[in-house]
């Protein structure tokens, strides 16, 4: 998309979000109403409510021992194989409403206009015009306020890029955005944001691999 966005000289607008602790502070009624309304099967749907359950835990050293145990009312289960997927379908309902925006988004394809991106507490939002991002933007903020759920603004990042008079990129400045009254840092065109352990900017360089040659070494020499 950034290279394409290079390439053709368009517009984009995205937006990183940080969040907060978000698999310790995610409300647990919030996810069993989701599954709920995914039509997940009662049966599998109790067995994981059976163990959120009237859940403790309790926080021990040598020195003091442990403490009284302490009910865990919100988050999920840390190293449970079962908590990134509950975190996952408890995002549906921003991805849905986000995918139910009309004239946002980025064209990449026929019919083929994606907003988001959500890997599990990595979410990002992008669209080809500032009206677009300043509407996904405040879904977001309205699905963080409905949840409970909080971003870090300090390590949130936007992106603004729109095309000069002599057809360059530019930093578009009329686009400013905000968490809890911060303004989120935007991005200057040379700078990047680490999403998904990989550089994301508009002049990042990514290293791709060269498959090709690597095959060509691995196959064995004709004797």
């Amino acid at each position: 998309m950034l290279d394409q966005t290079r390439r053709s000289h368009r517009k984009l607008y995205q937006v990183w979000y940080d969040l907060r602790n978000a698999f310790g502070s995610l409300p647990q009624d919030l996810m069993w109403r989701v599954l709920r309304h995914l039509g997940v099967e009662s049966r599998f749907l109790n067995r994981c409510q059976d163990i959120y359950h009237d859940s403790t835990f309790v926080v021990a050293n040598a020195k003091d021992g442990a403490t009284d145990p302490v009910r865990q009312a919100v988050g999920v289960y840390q190293g449970c194989p079962l908590s990134p997927l509950l975190f996952i379908a408890a995002l549906v309902p921003l991805v849905r409403r986000l995918e139910l925006l009309e004239n946002v988004g980025v064209p990449l394809a026929a019919d083929v206009r994606p907003c988001t991106s959500a890997y599990a507490d990595d979410i990002k939002v992008f669209c080809d015009s500032a009206d677009g991002i300043q509407r996904c933007h405040g879904v977001v903020k309205r699905f963080l306020a409905w949840t409970g759920l909080r971003a870090n603004p300090a390590k949130c990042a936007s992106l603004a890029v729109k095309t000069g008079p002599r057809g360059a990129p530019v930093r578009d400045e009329s686009v400013r955005l905000e968490l809890y009254g911060e303004t989120i840092t935007p991005l200057g065109l040379n700078e990047s944001y680490r999403y998904l352990g990989v550089g994301d900017g508009f002049d990042h360089v990514r290293h791709r691999l060269q498959l090709e040659p690597k095959i060509q070494q691995l196959k064995p020499r004709g004797v």
